[in-house]
Parts: C-alpha cells; sequence; structure tokens
C-alpha cells in the first residue's frame, strides 16, 4: 500500500506553482511542510491498515493487478482498432492500383500488337517510298512519338507495379500485426478472468473471516474514519488560491448535475448499515467496465486504492465541494490532472470488495457528506444515469 495516500503530497506539486527566486519563499517552504505531514500521515494510515488484516493487502495487490490488467486491454484494443483502420485504407488502394495496373497492360498490349502488324519491313518500305521530305518527317515524328509513348506506358507499368508491391508488403505487416494483438488481447483477457476469480476467493475469504456483527461493525467504521481523515488532509492541504483554479458554480448546480453512470442505486445515502453505521454516500449497481464519469469540472486529487472503496478517484470541485466515485476497476485519471463536467474518469469495476460491479458515489464538502440525490437530476423507481 506505499502508493495509497502518497498520491496526496503529490497534488501540489502536479498544480501548477508561481515562478520562484533562487532561494525558496517562504510559502513554498510551508508547502513542503505540508507535503511532509500529509507523507507521514499516508505512511501511518497505511501502515495501520495493512496490520489489521493480511487480506487487505491481498485484496489491494489483486484489485491492482486487475486495474493494470484492465488498462493493458484498453490500450490493445485501441491499438487493434487503429491497426484495422489501417488495413482497410490499405485494401481500399488495392482496387485501384490494380485496376490502373490492368489498363496500363491492356493499353501496351495494343501497342504492341500494331507495332508488330506494321512490322519493320513495313515501315522502311513506307519510308522509301517518301519523295516529299517534309511527309518523310512526319512519319518519323509519329514513330518517334509512339516509341516514347510506348516507353512511357512500361514505366508506368513499372510504378504502378512497384506500388502495388509497396501496398501488398504493408498489407502483410498490418495482418501480421493485427494477428499479434489479438493474440495479446486473447491473453489479457484469459489473466484478467484470471485475477477476477482470485479477486472473489479473496473477497470470500475475507468475508467468512469476519464472522461477528462487532467485527463487520468495526471493519466498517474503521473504513470510514480512514475515508474523513483522507478527506481533511487533502482538505487542509490544499492551499486557498488554488481552489480557485477549478470550474466554478458547483453550488449553483445543485438537482442538475448528470450522474456519473447509469445504473439502479442498491445502497441509498444515510442507510444504516450492519452495526448501525451510516452510509455517507450511495451505491449504484451497473456491469463491470462501463465508463464513469466527474460531474462536474475540477481537479483530481486522489487517483488511489482505499481499503473499503477500492480504486477510487476523487475530484476537488469549487468552494471546498469534493465529489468521490469508488469501486473502479481501473482509474483513467492521475492526482493533478484536470477534468471536465462528463470527462471519463475511470471504469466501473467490483475492487475493494464487492461481489458485483457497482460504484460509490458521494458529495462532500469539506469533511461533511451530502446528499447525492440532492444534487443530480431526479431519480426514477430507482434508476439513475
Amino acid at each position: 500500500m506505499k502508493q495509497l495516500l502518497l498520491c496526496m503530497a503529490c497534488v501540489l506539486l502536479a498544480l501548477p506553482l508561481p515562478a520562484a527566486a533562487q532561494e525558496p519563499s517562504i510559502e513554498q517552504l510551508e508547502l513542503e511542510a505540508v507535503k511532509a505531514k500529509i507523507g507521514h500521515l499516508t505512511q501511518q494510515l497505511q501502515d495501520e491498515q495493512q496490520q489489521r488484516d493480511t487480506d487487505v493487502r491481498l485484496l489491494k495487490e489483486t484489485d491492482e493487478k486487475i486495474s493494470q490488467q484492465s488498462a493493458q486491454l484498453s490500450r490493445t484494443g485501441e491499438e487493434i482498432t487503429a491497426v484495422r483502420a489501417r488495413t482497410e485504407k490499405l485494401e481500399e488502394r488495392l482496387g485501384p492500383l490494380r485496376e490502373q495496373l490492368t489498363n496500363q497492360q491492356q493499353h501496351l498490349a495494343q501497342q504492341v500488337s500494331a507495332s508488330w502488324r506494321m512490322g519493320r519491313q513495313q515501315f522502311l518500305k513506307l519510308l522509301l517510298k517518301q519523295d516529299d521530305p517534309a511527309r518523310l518527317s512526319r512519319i518519323l515524328t509519329y514513330y518517334g512519338y509512339l516509341n516514347r509513348a510506348r516507353i512511357g506506358i512500361i514505366d508506368e507499368i513499372r510504378l504502378s507495379y512497384e506500388q502495388l508491391q509497396e501496398v501488398n508488403l504493408a498489407l502483410a505487416t498490418q495482418r501480421e500485426s493485427l494477428e499479434s494483438h489479438l493474440s495479446e488481447q486473447a491473453r489479457l483477457v484469459s489473466l484478467l478472468q484470471e485475477a477476477r476469480v482470485e479477486q472473489q476467493q479473496i473477497v470470500d475469504h475475507w468475508n467468512n473471516s469476519i464472522g461477528s456483527n462487532q467485527q463487520q461493525l468495526e471493519q466498517l467504521a474503521k473504513d470510514a474514519e480512514d475515508l474523513n481523515q483522507l478527506l481533511a488532509s487533502i482538505d487542509k492541504a490544499i492551499p486557498e488560491e488554488f481552489r480557485k483554479l477549478g470550474s466554478a458554480g458547483f453550488a449553483t448546480l445543485k438537482g442538475k448535475l448528470v450522474w456519473p453512470v447509469s445504473g439502479k442505486i442498491t445502497r441509498k445515502y444515510g442507510e444504516k448499515l450492519s452495526g448501525g453505521v451510516v452510509l455517507e454516500g450511495l451505491v449504484i449497481s451497473l456491469p463491470e467496465g462501463k465508463p464513469v464519469r466527474s460531474v462536474h469540472g475540477g481537479t483530481v486529487v486522489f487517483a488511489d486504492w482505499l481499503r473499503g472503496y477500492g480504486m477510487m478517484v476523487i475530484v476537488e470541485h469549487d468552494s471546498g465541494f469534493m465529489t468521490l466515485y469508488g469501486y473502479n476497476q481501473e482509474l483513467l485519471k492521475q492526482v493533478g490532472d484536470k477534468v471536465e463536467a462528463g470527462e471519463t474518469i475511470g471504469l466501473s469495476g467490483r475492487s475493494g470488495g464487492q461481489k458485483k460491479g457497482s460504484l460509490y458515489f458521494a458529495v462532500r464538502r469539506g469533511e461533511r457528506a451530502m446528499n447525492p440525490t440532492h444534487w443530480c437530476r431526479a431519480v426514477s423507481k430507482g434508476k439513475v444515469g
């Protein structure tokens, strides 16, 4: 979990800072102190989490493995699409080139046939019969033109043939590349399936090891405490002047924000979980691998794995508002990235110990949890998006 909350310290590095002189300013020294403090809190929280449960480490490793393999699979899919597009363009060139070569060969054949019919003896007889020098000159010019045209056609045929060979070679290369990418895609799909089986086994073992309600309560309470600690650290770490760099107007969009995904709400905000722990966000059920979009413009201040929430992205908006997106299969943004409303920031999954594809979504202002259904568009029969 060595990279878990160190991203919090990186957020200040990722944001633009004013130009400085040779000596560090007081503000810079203060920021360095803040980053050092966050780094200490990060390490402390990480050590505590790993000490509590070996399965946490195993689950984190498996979730991260799935995230990496999913990213590789996405890149391979994009490469396959690009190779297919290049292959189609090359195949489109083949038809006209073949037709052009056929026409040129037919034209040459006609010229050769005409020349053969006339023959060299006929040409000499025609020359010897001419008493008029002007007419003789015209005949020689005409035959010279025919010879040059024939040579020109031969050159065109040679060029067309070379182009055809070049396209065929490029096409063979692209087809070989496509086969290689498809093979790699199949390998990654197999690895991803194996990792998901491993993930489910860890989740089952984890759930079986937490036998009593008291243990579940302690785990849920600690997960919520860790999240609140993380948010408080992020909130304190970001100077006020940097908050003004994000998109404005979050508060004015209450009830108008577009949901980050389409799906069914399976756990509501404020719902009491095992042992009376209150859910400070909501859970939306949807298939794995679906785009998760930021509901508003802002800056990514966290993009990593967190116990209880899996692969999570936190976007900081204006006026202290934050939105949280957990249980992802893959994170597509890094700390410091600027995002626009509707921009894809991750792919849905079941990381963090979930049994099926879902998204944890929460709205915060500082450490205060807010009901997402009050901020996003109306819910219809339990469904959103």
